[in-house]
């Protein structure tokens, strides 16, 4: 699964590209909510908020089952945050069947776990620099959202937990790359772009 940095990088492109107005803060919140449940490491709990009825990943169809009734008739907060959920299930799917073919084209001569400590580290900081402008942005909302139907098991508090230690980790970040680069930026921004442009193009079309 992409990392929080990767989802909230994908977030952003998402925000700046689409034709559709998003609240940015509930849209982020959304966007990390399924994350919230790692902080009790719990299986049960992690495939819930996942939407995940099989192990081959989150049903998105299900997701869309679920929410889209509410969705169409509540406010734009809300919407934000149904829609930013559904970005973070798509793009668990997508990374999971791209993102092993795009490490081994970069990394050949590694073995796999050497490959994939070098990649995650190379991402989470092409991730981390392309979003310390934007992140600054996004401030705890005024209000909460109300209950949103079949989502009940959310916990609003979990999600500005999670947020909040994100943006204390991001707090120490250092904009000097210190891993040795195995993926070339261009490489993964490509990656990404293309991640990006391909949920857009399937988002409107569904929406």
């Amino acid at each position: 699964m992409p990392s929080v940095s990767t989802h909230i990088n994908f977030a952003r492109l998402v925000l700046e590209k689409s034709r559709i107005y998003f609240d940015p803060t509930y849209f982020i919140l959304g966007n990390i909510a399924p994350d919230s449940a790692t902080a009790n490491i719990n299986d049960v709990k992690f495939r819930l908020f996942h939407f995940m009825l099989t192990e081959s990943g989150p049903d998105l169809n299900f997701y869309l089952e679920i929410t889209d009734p509410y969705r169409q008739n509540s406010h734009t907060s809300e919407r934000s945050f149904i829609d930013g959920y559904y970005t973070h299930l798509w793009l668990d799917n997508f990374m999971k069947s791209y993102t092993d073919d795009i490490m081994y084209i970069s990394l050949p001569n590694l073995s796999v776990s050497e490959a994939k400590a070098r990649f995650n580290a190379n991402v989470e900081y092409y991730n981390l620099v392309a979003i310390k402008d934007f992140v600054k942005d996004i401030k705890d909302p005024a209000e909460r959202l109300r209950i949103i139907p079949g989502m009940e098991f959310i916990s609003y508090d979990a999600i500005l937990k999670l947020w909040n230690k994100f943006l204390t980790e991001f707090a120490n970040f250092k904009d000097t790359i210190t891993s040795p680069v195995v993926i070339a930026k261009e490489l993964y921004l490509r990656f990404l772009f293309k991640a990006t442009d391909e949920f857009i193009k399937l988002f409107l079309a569904s929406h």
